[in-house]
């Protein structure tokens, strides 16, 4: 090998010197003409590969490997990033030559990030700075870093890497964190439905840390190359955030497949097994006989809307979200919980009423919630956008992380059959906070006096404005059965998370201490059962072969830094999804 440096020398001065012409090709690849890229590889490789113009769009293996075996090209580290680039290019441009035509990726698009390897070090500068303004440790300029563990042995600090998979902008997929590694292995699967308009996949490699994520480089696949549903597979060079050269040349070993939605088994098998083909592999499974209320809207008139047919002669019924919630909390006798990204005290959820009001229906939410804990229901709520999420140092500490949530969720315990007490939630869009009552008729400018008294929002206009309103439209809904049991579970497991800190510095000396009601305690509140997965027969509020059944599946995305309980890592995840 030395040999054949000290014989390549000549070419040395010749390959940087190309340095700069190799950028405009790249350039050049990127906006759709090739033809320069290709030319310049030809003459400089002995190979004469013939058909390198028709391959453009999709560089074979075998043409990449008589590429590296060219003497000067395969000896010189300079030129391996000049061809690890061309290559990224190369192989990421579509069959007609454009790299921007955008077409609907719809169906399934399942992923496989496997591993990666000569990742660089991204933390050798925030560790200097931190070194340097630590009173205990100096600046240095090591290229090393090494910080003393637990055990009092040392550690190198590198990159932590993760991967995470962009498809219109939108994150479809993440894997998990790996620290202090720069050849990590995730070996993580995604299944992902999809139905974007898109040019092209991204794989953003990232570099977690305190202040945020640093974006390491991107792997870029266009949807051209998976539309016809063969696994494109393979080691993948990773590009800087600028498209520029990196001298570690990291790589990212992925697989990318996708299924059009006409050949998904669902739509292949027929309607009848949509249920078992739709079931996402997610933390919360697919639930069984269940029973789903819709709503438009915090509250609809009766009338005001057109009637929507169904079978069987049947006409959907339009119901009044607020209301509903309202009654839901009135005759809760046990526990009230409620997440929201704001929930405004004042508010009033009956305002137009079209039933009966129980005692306290008439009271603003702040005094409702009152009520019932003077009652003795359990009332608890997770909110984050509310002075009580703040602390001294402005950070979020009632949900116990920096992130904004905007879970929207109401969980009371409600009749059930047979003298017992089930779980009811509500999820949706709708906030209980200022703002958000309105109706199909969005009044901007009437009953300001008394339906919207005391309850204007209009962050358009300025402060001290009475009108017009912003109108506010949303969907909501109410879960009733098995799944409704895993909306309790992630109120109880963010709930936990965000009050860990508490519970360190306070014995909770009786289970009636705790905010949180245990619901093994209370024979007569239903409860999952730690051997069946929540599907049984106490639980099921419709028949399977009823028209009004529902299967319904809780997704949320939220990982381990929120709720405590979640798995970090993909098989205790998996593991966790079979005991549900």
């Amino acid at each position: 090998m030395e040999n054949i440096r000290a014989q390549s020398q000549g070419g040395i001065q010749a390959l940087l010197a190309a340095e700069q012409e190799a950028q405009q090709i790249v350039a050049s690849a990127r906006n759709g003409d090739a033809s320069f890229a290709v030319n310049w590889l030809e003459q400089e490789t002995e190979a004469k590969i013939q058909n390198l113009k028709n391959a453009s769009a999709a560089v074979s293996q075998d043409i990449v490997s008589m590429i590296m075996k060219h003497t000067v090209l395969a000896t010189i580290p300079h030129s391996f990033r000049i061809l690890s680039v061309l290559m990224a290019d190369f192989l990421h441009l579509p069959k007609n030559g454009s790299s921007n035509e955008v077409v609907i990726l719809h169906g399934d698009l399942e992923l496989w990030i496997l591993e990666a390897h000569s990742l660089p070090n991204m933390d050798l500068a925030s560790e200097r700075m931190r070194r340097c303004f630590s009173i205990f440790g100096g600046c240095t300029c090591t290229s090393t870093m090494q910080r003393e563990d637990h055990n009092g042995g040392y550690k190198t600090i590198t990159s932590d890497p993760y991967v995470s998979v962009c498809v219109a902008g939108a994150t479809v997929a993440q894997t998990r964190v790996i620290s202090n590694c720069e050849n990590p292995k995730w070996d993580e699967h995604f299944q992902v439905p999809v139905a974007h308009p898109v040019s092209s996949i991204e794989f953003q490699v990232k570099d977690n840390d305190i202040l945020g994520a640093e974006l390491i480089g991107v792997v870029i696949v266009p949807v051209q190359k998976i539309m016809t549903g063969e696994r494109i597979s393979g080691w993948f060079p990773v590009v800087g955030p600028n498209g520029n050269l990196m001298k570690s040349s990291p790589e990212l070993h992925l697989s990318v497949q996708f299924t059009p939605v006409n050949s998904t088994p669902a739509n292949k098998d027929g309607e009848g097994s949509l249920a078992e083909h739709w079931t996402v592999n997610a933390y919360f499974p697919l639930r069984n006989c269940g029973k789903v209320t819709l709503y438009q809207d915090a509250h609809v008139p009766d009338g005001f809307l057109p009637e929507i047919p169904l079978d069987g002669g049947k006409v959907f019924q339009n119901n009044k979200c607020w209301e509903d919630i309202c009654h839901a909390i009135l005759e809760a006798h046990h526990l009230v919980y409620i997440v929201g990204w704001s929930v405004f005290h004042k508010v009033k959820l009956v305002r137009e009423p079209t039933k009966p009001l129980p005692n306290g229906g008439e009271l603003n939410l702040g005094d409702l919630l009152k009520f019932k804990s003077q009652e003795g229901v359990r009332v608890a709520m997770l909110i984050w956008d509310d002075k009580t999420s703040h602390d001294k140092f402005l950070l979020k500490t009632v949900v116990g992380t920096l992130f904004t949530h905007h879970q929207k969720c109401v969980i009371v315990d409600s009749q059930a059959s047979g003298g017992k007490r089930k779980i009811t939630a509500f999820v949706g869009g709708l906030d209980l906070c200022d703002g958000r009552y309105d109706t199909p008729e969005h009044r901007l400018f009437c009953n300001l006096e008394d339906i919207f008294a005391n309850d204007y929002h209009n962050p358009t206009f300025p402060v001290g404005a009475q009108s017009p309103r912003q109108p506010w439209h949303d969907l909501h809904c109410k879960i009733e059965g098995p799944a409704a049991y895993d909306v309790l579970t992630n109120f109880e497991q963010r709930w936990r998370k965000a009050t860990k800190w508490k519970q360190r510095f306070q014995k909770v000396t009786h289970w009636h201490d705790d905010v949180l009601i245990r619901l093994d305690r209370m024979s007569w509140i239903l409860k999952p059962s730690s051997v069946t997965p929540g599907d049984d027969s106490d639980f099921q509020v419709s028949e399977e072969d009823d028209s009004e059944n529902w299967h319904v599946q809780v997704f949320r995305s939220i990982d381990s830094g929120s709720v405590k309980g979640f798995p970090k890592l993909v098989h205790e995840a998996e593991a966790q999804v079979y005991k549900l």
